[in-house]
């Protein structure tokens, strides 16, 4: 009898511990249900601070703020990479309940950092910003490696290990990433001449998709809230 009851005993400790498990699970899911934001936050380089639009070109930034009615803050600057955005990450100062968005990568890979370099920086980055925010990592788009000015900067090697570096340091600190690699390369007028920077255009292809991924994760609800109706359609070619 004895031996029987430290066995249903047992039984009892891994069915109390399970139990324990999917209830925080859920309490965790709440927490990001109801997480409200006052203010998105994009973190990045010339990409984000949207280099060669005009001022009456808005940013990805700037356009899902309007989308979501919130005011939007841009810390970008051409030549930003993982490096400087890790040593100015300690006076950005961002208040919390803020939805932040961190792009980096493409100077990276033009200067040839290595992986570990660049995973440092963003694990510093992540570490400054991350207090009660909702931090989202954004892999960077696609350079047009056709564009002879670019084949002769980046390397396409490079260039795609440092897009799997951000997919891994989502997976490493439990953060949403959404993956806008493939967001410029096969819709035409997305791109400047330069093969790097997108067009007004681009920009609203990469809230778009940006929005789409959004809406399939278990954060819809935290940021889609406040949409209303279906969202537009991603163009193609």
């Amino acid at each position: 009898m004895k031996g029987k009851r430290k066995e249903k005993s047992s039984k009892m400790l891994v069915i109390e511990a399970v139990a324990a498990i999917i209830a925080l699970s859920y309490l965790v899911f709440l927490q990001q249900k109801v997480f409200v934001f006052s203010r998105i936050v994009c973190i990045g380089d010339s990409i984000t601070a949207g280099n060669k639009l005009n001022d009456a070109q808005p940013t990805y930034c700037e356009k899902l703020g309007g989308a979501l009615g919130k005011p939007s803050f841009i810390f970008a600057f051409s030549g930003a990479d993982s490096k400087s955005m890790a040593e100015w990450s300690g006076y950005f100062r961002i208040r919390p309940q803020s939805l932040v968005l961190i792009m980096l990568g493409t100077n990276d890979a033009g200067k040839r950092a290595s992986g570990s370099e660049f995973k440092s920086n963003m694990k510093h980055i992540i570490e400054n910003t991350n207090n009660e925010n909702l931090l989202i990592l954004l892999v960077p788009p696609d350079v047009d490696f056709s564009n002879s000015n670019v084949s002769a900067y980046y390397s396409r090697t490079e260039y795609s290990n440092i897009q799997q570096d951000v997919r891994d340091l989502g997976k490493d600190n439990s953060l949403m990433v959404v993956d806008l690699s493939k967001t410029l390369d096969e819709i035409n007028g997305t791109r400047l001449g330069d093969g790097v920077h997108p067009t007004a255009f681009g920009q609203y292809i990469i809230l778009l998709n940006f929005l789409h991924q959004v809406k399939n994760s278990p954060i819809s609800e935290v940021i889609l809230n406040e949409t209303k109706g279906s969202l537009p359609p991603i163009p193609t070619g």
